[in-house]
Parts: structure tokens; C-alpha cells; sequence
């Protein structure tokens, strides 16, 4: 199993964890999710979520969920930038006030199913559309890529978002999104 397979199972974990909780959209994403893992014969997989020890777990994703929401709205961030976005509804959330502008920014294939889940659940009516709401392919360690993510936003500050990624990162790939995300900033 290379690293992007190890994330993308996290990713789903995790939106699963999540239902377990309050988190606005949580459940509508999660039950999308779940139907395009059975249409990529992946319902075992969800399944092995279920019964995981992983899901103990569950608390400490809803909490760093809510700090890192807590934290935007302390610093007032109005352009949001999520790295890894994977199956995330904050950005669905935090885009119902027009005045922030947010772009969730993920490897293709993560982005992809992101874009499916939102496109029905607006079709549904289970969740709002927002102009203010983005997804972009991308990968974190790109500044290309990263810099394209960045088109929607004003020439103002951005608060960057992750949850997560880091872990799965060596020390040198950890510095060269942190100094991506430096040359991206002053940038701005």
C-alpha cells in the first residue's frame, strides 16, 4: 500500500468518525462517500471502518475539527485555504457567511469523489451551493499548485488549513511545504 492509498483509507475513517458526531454535513457526505466506495467495490472496506479500533478515536477528530473552526473565527479568517481537503464539510459549512471565501485543495482522485458528493447533495437539496465554495486537484508539496488554488482569493491574508497530513509526511517534505507555503504567502 503506497502513501496516497494510506491517506485516502484515512480520509475515509475519518468521515466516518465524523458522523459520530455533530459536525454539520458529516452524515450527507459520509452516506455519498459510502455509495461510491460500493460502486469501487470498496463496501467491505467501510465495513472493516465500522468494526475498526480506529473509531474510539472519534472524539479527538471532532475536536480538532471544531478547534481549527474555533481558530478561524477567532482570527477572523475570511479566505480559507484546506490542504487535503478529502471528505471535509467545513468548507460547505463555513461558506454559508458570503463573506469568507474558501478553497479545499486535494490529490485528483480525492477531489473527484469530493466534487460527485457535492454536486448531488446540492441536487438533493441537503446542502446549499456557494460561489464562495471551491475544490481544486492538487497536491500540497506543489507551490504551482498551490498557487492556482489561490485564483478565487483577494489580495488578503489566507489562513491555511490541515488536519492531519503532516503525520504522513517525512521531515523534508514537511519543510518544503512549509517553506511553499512562506514563498506562497509572501506572494499574496
Amino acid at each position: 500500500m503506497d502513501l496516497h492509498e494510506r491517506i485516502s483509507r484515512t480520509a475515509w475513517i475519518v468521515a466516518y468518525c465524523r458522523t459520530l458526531s455533530d459536525i454539520p454535513y458529516s452524515r450527507q457526505i459520509f452516506d455519498e462517500a459510502q455509495k461510491i466506495a460500493k460502486l469501487a467495490v470498496l463496501s467491505a472496506e467501510f465495513e472493516n471502518f465500522k468494526k475498526s479500533k480506529d473509531i474510539e478515536i472519534a472524539p479527538t477528530f471532532e475536536a480538532r475539527y471544531k478547534l481549527v473552526n474555533r481558530i478561524l473565527e477567532e482570527n477572523n479568517a475570511i479566505q480559507i485555504l484546506e490542504i487535503a481537503v478529502a471528505f471535509f464539510p467545513r468548507g460547505i459549512e463555513l461558506t454559508q457567511n458570503p463573506l469568507i471565501a474558501y478553497v479545499g485543495i486535494d490529490l485528483p482522485g480525492s477531489v473527484g469523489n469530493m466534487r460527485i458528493i457535492v454536486k448531488k447533495l446540492i441536487a438533493q437539496g441537503k446542502i446549499p451551493r456557494h460561489a464562495n465554495f471551491h475544490l481544486f486537484k492538487g497536491n500540497a508539496l506543489d507551490l504551482s499548485d498551490l498557487s492556482a488554488a489561490t485564483r478565487p482569493f483577494l489580495k488578503k491574508p489566507i489562513a491555511v488549513v490541515n488536519e492531519g497530513l503532516l503525520r504522513y509526511f517525512y521531515a523534508e517534505n514537511t519543510a518544503t511545504i512549509f517553506r511553499d507555503k512562506q514563498s506562497l504567502a509572501c506572494r499574496q
